[in-house]
């Protein structure tokens, strides 16, 4: 719909006054300025734009759900896994950091608090000038009936970028990303773990 006004109808040269247009055409011929009641009876369906994936895993406030857990010990640093923000810039640190040990599962554990409805992850790495995360791998688990339950096969692992790990559409009140290392003393820098 265009509501077109044209005081002297010099301007757009389409008349003087107040004109209506719908789909293009004139629906209103250029009158005075006043109350108008136009008939918009033939109004076509238009395919509504489809909705935004929303963020599942993301927790800006730092409370309550999504919880991020870890095998690693050092649990200072996990909400910096979800808090919605990704930087590549050496001067930000805003990612969580851990050491992939060989001896032991290296995890890490989103907890949405009740079930939800996924179908891909969405992790971003970083790597600065010690290249010790080049061979790193991600293999993706849901919890389901108490059991956890592989999503992906082994993912090779990119950083500097985002990494997107698509699978079939499934529910889960947790999900769990296991990361591998045939390098030992693999550094692991996350900037952001995405739930979609």
């Amino acid at each position: 719909m265009t509501i077109l006004y044209d005081k002297n109808g010099n301007h757009y040269k389409k008349g003087k006054g107040l004109s209506v247009y719908v789909d293009g055409k004139m629906v209103l011929k250029p009158s005075i300025l006043g109350k108008k009641t136009i008939n918009l009876s033939d109004v076509k369906n238009i395919d509504q734009p489809s909705k935004e994936e929303l963020n599942l895993a993301v927790n800006i406030k730092e409370k309550d759900y999504p919880k991020v857990s870890s095998s690693d010990s050092d649990v200072k640093e996990l909400n910096k896994l979800n808090d919605g923000r990704i930087w590549y810039f050496d001067n930000v640190r805003n990612y969580y950091e851990c050491e992939l040990s060989s001896e032991k599962e290296n995890w890490i554990e989103i907890d949405f608090g009740t079930e939800k409805e996924f179908h891909k992850t969405v992790l971003s790495f970083i790597d600065e000038k010690s290249k010790k995360f080049i061979d790193a791998i991600c293999k993706i688990s849901i919890l389901e009936n108490g059991e956890w339950k592989k999503l992906s096969s082994s993912t090779q692992l990119v950083a500097n970028t985002i990494n997107e790990i698509e699978f079939d559409k499934v529910k889960s009140s947790k999900v769990r990303f296991y990361f591998e290392s045939k390098t030992s003393q693999s550094l692991l820098k996350i900037g952001e773990i995405e739930v979609y």
